[in-house]
């Protein structure tokens, strides 16, 4: 599946077949989702061209309707268990608040945001528990802005949306361990949990990653999944300001048992441990920089480079034209908010420029405690 689209009422898949045919009501596996799919009606694709056929073979697009547990980047095989190597999505790097400007459309909202989510996968949305808010994110001002228009003209849901925020991610600079042990009652029964943690720096994957040491005892295999969730759930928030904590690991060394263990238990002491680990570590903020491609005509580049200037953007290179002249940079994107009005207005609506992801850096202590006194 390489495209999803939503609308009011129905969701439709895209999808090349590279090997075997698809006939209505075939029943297709997808091994990320581990469920199965049928298929409904057919529809071959050519350029503008759709039409209905009652099957489809290799080397063919076609559209499916409404496949439930199927999105962008999925593999559906009919027999075995074959899995295509998925699309991989840049992290979306500006946040906004979202909310409906009548309570009754909360629900419709929420809807709305799951549909756009399946649609585009770089969007992404989440209830932040503590400011009370929506908040959306996505790969820059202008994403957030074509989507917020489409959740008004498309869905007809009225928002506010609050100022674009910088998406800044946390990471640790140097190894620290943290433990915890949790012990209550719920409902008359005991609950028991206790685990302890390594937290290491990782930079071979960006996501962070959890791991049990080999001499974790098989008793405790049953709560490997609520320790991992746990463990990545914690790893949401960091200790600095609150953002997710990127390229690390987490190595788990100690699970202890008794009779009283339970889920809860291990939930609560995985999360407890990653957060005295946390507070243990020395931790930055990492700030996104961003790739820049400016075309601008030949008259107006001055203007244009004195603008950059001011927003820290560092020049890789210059190449002057008979009547226009393209500019590559690297920019903080902290400092890139309104540069697209700011070149219309400075090149009369005849530059224009492109925007993606480059890397994240860390912030000056300086920088670190200014973003300290503005979030806390």
């Amino acid at each position: 599946m390489f495209k999803t689209f939503c609308d009011l009422h129905t969701t439709t898949s895209y999808a090349r077949i590279y090997s075997g045919k698809v006939q209505k009501g075939d029943k297709f596996y997808n091994p990320r989702s581990d469920k199965h799919e049928r298929i409904g009606n057919i529809f071959k694709v050519h350029a503008d061209e759709v039409t209905t056929s009652a099957f489809a073979t290799k080397g063919d697009i076609i559209a499916l309707s409404n496949l439930k547990h199927t999105r962008t980047g999925d593999t559906l095989v009919s027999n075995n268990k074959i899995m295509l190597e998925g699309i991989t999505f840049p992290a979306s790097v500006v946040s906004s608040s979202i909310e409906p400007k009548s309570s009754a459309d909360k629900d419709k909202l929420l809807e709305v945001l799951e549909k756009i989510r399946l649609d585009d996968p770089t969007f992404k949305y989440n209830f932040n528990t503590e400011t009370n808010q929506m908040v959306i994110s996505g790969m820059g001002e202008l994403h957030l802005h074509i989507i917020s228009r489409r959740i008004q003209e498309d869905f007809k849901v009225a928002i506010k949306i609050g100022k674009p925020m910088v998406s800044y991610k946390e990471t640790i600079l140097s190894k620290s361990s943290g433990f915890n042990e949790h012990s209550s009652k719920l409902h008359d029964q005991n609950i028991y949990g206790a685990v302890g943690i390594d937290l290491i720096p990782d930079n071979t994957t960006f996501h962070p990653v959890a791991e049990f040491l080999p001499s974790i005892s098989r008793e405790a295999d049953k709560f490997k999944e609520v320790i991992t969730n746990a463990v990545l759930g914690a790893l949401q928030s960091g200790e600095l300001i609150g953002y997710q904590v990127i390229n690390a690991k987490c190595l788990v060394k100690e699970v202890r048992m008794n009779e009283f263990s339970h889920e809860i238990g291990y939930s609560i002491s995985s999360t407890n441990a990653v957060k005295i680990a946390m507070k243990n570590a020395q931790m930055t903020l990492l700030e996104p920089f961003m790739k820049i491609s400016i075309s601008v005509p030949e008259e107006y580049i001055g203007n244009v480079l004195n603008d950059l200037n001011s927003r820290n953007v560092v020049v890789k290179d210059l190449k002057k034209g008979e009547t226009e002249s393209l500019i590559d940079g690297i920019a903080p994107l902290s400092e890139m908010f309104g540069f697209a009005d700011s070149l219309r207005s400075k090149t009369h609506g005849r530059g224009f420029f492109m925007m993606e992801p480059f890397e994240y850096k860390q912030v000056s202590d300086d920088r670190l405690k200014e973003l300290k006194n503005v979030y806390r």
